[in-house]
């Protein structure tokens, strides 16, 4: 009689801890993608990662995790303002039940992975706050999240350094992100667009673009060099705001080509005691601007103006005088310029060129280099 209620006992027992079908887990590509998200996301060092990485069947434990109704199949990730970082791995896209994604707030790295358009029931998304950076993919149009309202906030990718070169895509992001004023350029640190060089008066290059449209937060534009033989840029500089559309650049080897770049930096976001703000903890870079090259123009320098007679001329004396080289009086350039030597000019022009120069009226005469717009600094003359 007891060996028979023993083997009862027995066979029970092994029914309740072996039957695993009697208990409802998620399939293991959803468990793995969990698992990748923790790797891939700096778990151990999240703020909350309890439970995670528990057995089969304890997903729903885990910390910012949800599943459904019988618990077969996540549905939600909540993991906003948890320490994450690193990159999202692209096994998010096996999470195709999920309906709400919100890793906001966060120090996420890297790109939107182009799997985030596997999630078809994905309603609301929440990357906003990061230091994500890349193109968007164009599958996240795929995604059947509504167009924002007044009232209703399902998605954001602000405060990021993500950009779409796609028209539809940028529709798409724009319509969705409320944060972004209609404009989803207008919550996105940029490279700056339209980057040129040249010279610019005495200036041997000034480098000029076009100022980003996120001007909401403090920042600033760092300009990045190399000779354009070389190959590794170095760090040359930074502006003092994002509203800022040049840097002139000064100091390099005279007569050498270099190139150039330029990438867009936001400062941290706290957002104490302001309403409707974001908040981002961290410093923000672009991708860098399209490179450009230019030659450092040594500028003429102008030593000693007199005057000539029989017909009234000026002699202008100094260095670096090109044959191509043009004299200005007051910004108005003289008839002609006669070069002598690369320290020698002559500027005509009889009485024209007298009534430029008043008597006793002080006056600025500048010399350009018509070939590279080399022009120097202006010196005063008093006749």
């Amino acid at each position: 009689m007891e060996k028979q209620i023993s083997i009862v006992i027995f066979t029970v027992l092994s029914l309740v801890v072996f039957d695993k079908s009697t208990i409802a887990t998620i399939p293991q590509s959803e468990r793995d993608a969990l698992i990748a998200i923790y790797n891939s996301l700096g778990g151990p060092n999240w703020t909350h990662n309890d439970n995670w990485l528990g057995p089969e069947g304890t997903e729903g434990q885990w910390y910012g995790v949800s599943l459904n109704e019988d618990d077969t199949h996540v549905v939600g990730l909540q993991l906003s303002n948890n320490c994450l970082s690193e990159a999202i791995p692209a096994e998010i896209g096996n999470l195709t039940y999920l309906s709400g994604c919100y890793l906001d707030n966060n120090s996420i790295e890297g790109n939107i992975p182009l799997e985030i358009g596997n999630l078809q029931n994905l309603i609301s998304l929440f990357l906003e706050g990061n230091s994500m950076k890349g193109e968007v993919p164009n599958e996240i149009a795929d995604l059947q999240i509504p167009p924002c309202t007044g009232s209703i906030f399902l998605f954001s990718l602000a405060k990021n350094a993500l950009f779409s070169n796609d028209d539809t895509v940028s529709a798409y992001l724009s319509e969705r992100d409320c944060f972004c004023l209609g404009n989803f350029r207008y919550c996105q640190t940029l490279a700056p667009i339209g980057l040129a060089g040249g010279t610019y008066g005495e200036v041997p290059i000034r480098l000029i673009w076009a100022p980003i449209l996120y001007q909401g937060d403090p920042g600033y534009y760092e300009i990045y060099y190399k000779p354009s033989d070389g190959d590794e840029y170095q760090y040359y500089g930074s502006t003092e705001d994002k509203s800022t559309s040049f840097k002139d650049i000064e100091g390099l080897e005279p007569g050498k080509d270099y190139c150039f770049k330029v990438r867009t930096v936001t400062y941290p976001v706290s957002c104490e005691n302001t309403p409707f703000c974001i908040p981002n903890k961290n410093l923000v870079s672009s991708d860098f601007s399209d490179a450009i090259c230019a030659t450092v123009v040594v500028p003429p320098q102008i030593g000693s103006v007199s005057t000539m007679k029989d017909p009234f001329r000026l002699k202008i004396k100094g260095r670096k005088f090109h044959q191509s080289a043009r004299v200005k009086i007051d910004g108005m350039e003289v008839s002609e310029t006669k070069w002598k030597d690369d320290i020698t000019i002559i500027a005509k022009g009889g009485k024209a060129l007298k009534n430029l120069i008043p008597r006793g009226v002080t006056v600025e005469i500048t010399v350009t280099n018509v070939d590279d717009n080399g022009t120097s600094a202006p010196f005063e003359f008093t006749r």
